[in-house]
């Protein structure tokens, strides 16, 4: 399970949710989001995943991540690539 990269402490506490309250209190889970193609008007490839979180439950330090970061880097990795097409 790892330890606290604030406090060294091992009483952590895996994805407690991290919760985005919206309008007239609707509650969803927070969401990261990027995009495969961001200059394009339609058709962006948004690639979105929740965010997970470990929280310690001696310091209380948060720690985030993304659900699926294999996807977010695919496509950080083809927009970088779009970008230096363009130039």
């Amino acid at each position: 399970m790892g330890a606290c990269m604030k406090c060294g402490s091992a009483e952590l506490l895996d994805e407690a949710q991290i919760i985005d309250s919206g309008h007239h209190g609707v509650e969803n889970d927070l969401t990261a989001r990027v995009y495969r193609n961001p200059g394009a008007f339609f058709l962006q490839g948004k690639v979105t995943g929740r965010v997970l979180s470990r929280v310690c439950g001696s310091c209380g330090f948060v720690e985030l991540y993304v659900e699926n970061p294999a996807a977010f880097l695919a496509a950080a990795k083809e927009a970088r690539g779009l970008k230096r097409r363009k130039r």
